[in-house]
């Protein structure tokens, strides 16, 4: 956050009336309409906190008859169009509804719906089953019958994390070659830039936290 675009968005200080408009455009106007201020410095027409932390109050414009504010307009400062545009920072193939956690300097963790790669359609099947159990959807004896169907049939072929060989950016690391369940994917980076895949955290039916997957343990080690 720039440090001089917060003093003048702060409030409206009414100091300059003309036809019956009240406007704050200049430093002469925050600093002639000003209460009571600390710790800003004045300059360029901006304020700017001189340490940590700034305080201004407003002072209080009086009428000798009672009048009502009819609009108010708040402009923003150009100041605070510093930002510069940069390049997606995160793996080409991380989707929908992002988590980025800062776990220290240049310890960086990603996740996210993995796109692009292949999924184990058995194990989300099975998943889907616990769900329906533990909703009370399904019985225990039924559901164990479900699921020993499904593991006799053919096992999952290929691998997961097939998506790294078409991103110059992204490896694979612990679990990244296991196959998606459908749900959420976790990247490591120490600059931002350059990621490792870890392979699947959570199951396409349980997006509201990580879960059922014995790579996330990895995670905790580093």
């Amino acid at each position: 956050m720039n440090k001089k675009a917060i003093i003048r968005v702060i409030g409206l200080v009414p100091c300059v009336a003309s036809a019956g408009v009240i406007e704050v455009v200049s430093q002469d106007d925050w600093e002639g309409g000003m209460g009571k201020s600390e710790g800003i410095v004045w300059e360029g027409g901006v304020g700017t906190p001189s340490g940590e932390s700034a305080f201004y109050r407003s002072g209080v414009k009086k009428f000798s008859e009672k009048k009502k504010v009819r609009s108010m307009v708040v402009e923003q400062s150009p100041e605070w169009l510093n930002w510069k545009k940069v390049e997606n920072v995160g793996p080409r193939n991380a989707k929908d509804a992002p988590v980025f956690l800062s776990v220290g300097d240049k310890d960086y963790w990603l996740f996210a719906r993995y796109g692009g790669g292949a999924v184990d359609q058995t194990a989300v099947a099975i998943l889907r089953i616990e769900e329906k159990v533990y909703m009370r959807k399904m019985s225990r004896e039924e559901a164990d019958k479900k699921i020993a169907d499904l593991r006799k049939q053919k096992p999952a072929e290929g691998k997961g994390g097939g998506f790294a060989a078409k991103d110059p950016f992204q490896t694979n690391g612990s679990g990244g070659e296991e196959l998606g369940l459908g749900g959420y994917h976790g990247w490591h980076s120490k600059d931002m830039k350059n990621w490792v895949h870890h392979g699947p955290v959570s199951n396409g039916t349980d997006l509201s936290g990580f879960s059922c997957s014995p790579s996330m343990r990895d995670f905790s080690k580093g």
